[in-house]
């Protein structure tokens, strides 16, 4: 790994490494390192060293389920599509007031959200503004472009 603007950056024999150890791990029956293999959710690699989360995704009642949709496009709607903070119309998003991992009962609460345009709505996410500028919304599920 090598680290650039003060940024860790995967080596491709990091990639195959890592790669490896998943691999390992799911032939030894560990079904996060399967689920991943199977394309049914992501590894968050946290600012720890040496740690890493997976997160499944969850198409029942999830980021990617019919109810999400519906809460999303109640968001745009109430909000006249319009970001609230810059008044910006192009590429939005819903954002939740209250973390959606922290507060699972307000995952789908109108009152829970506003909407933000792409730039306003990584600013609230330092973190994961390279993931949030990627996210593309539309009528059926979140993509991202690659």
């Amino acid at each position: 790994m090598t680290k650039r603007s003060g940024r860790a950056r995967l080596d491709t024999s990091d990639a195959q490494s890592m790669l490896s150890v998943i691999e390992s791990a799911a032939a030894q029956g560990n079904t996060e390192a399967q689920s991943w293999l199977n394309g049914e959710g992501y590894i968050h690699i946290t600012d720890e060293p040496h740690q890493a989360v997976f997160v499944c995704f969850n198409n029942q009642y999830g980021r990617f389920s019919k109810e999400a949709r519906y809460w999303r496009e109640s968001v745009f709607k109430r909000d006249d599509y319009i970001c609230v903070e810059c008044g910006g119309q192009g590429n939005l998003h819903a954002h939740h007031l209250m973390e959606w991992a922290k507060e699972p009962s307000q995952r789908f609460n109108i009152d829970n959200g506003v909407t933000l345009c792409v730039e306003c709505h990584s600013k609230k996410h330092p973190s994961h503004q390279n993931l949030i500028k990627r996210a593309k919304y539309n009528r059926r599920e979140v993509q991202y472009e690659t």
